[in-house]
């Protein structure tokens, strides 16, 4: 998809100066760790809310390990 927007504002950059930003790969390297932030922000609490409801009771702990280490 975003390959598909990044041909379109390539060739729309001829009547718009601006958009020739696009054609720079820090600055498509930087849209994509914005876009992958705002994404982890957004979707990441809900995500682990439903791993944790997915796992259960928690992670168990075996009875034969060293006392010092409970």
């Amino acid at each position: 998809m975003f390959y598909l927007l990044y041909l379109y504002f390539g060739d729309a950059a001829k009547d718009y100066p601006l958009l020739n930003l696009i054609q720079y790969q820090t600055v498509r390297t930087g849209l994509a760790m914005a876009t992958a932030m705002i994404v982890a922000v957004a979707m990441g609490s809900r995500f682990i809310n439903w791993i944790r409801a997915k796992q259960g009771r928690g992670q168990p702990i075996r009875d034969d390990g060293p006392v010092s280490h409970l």
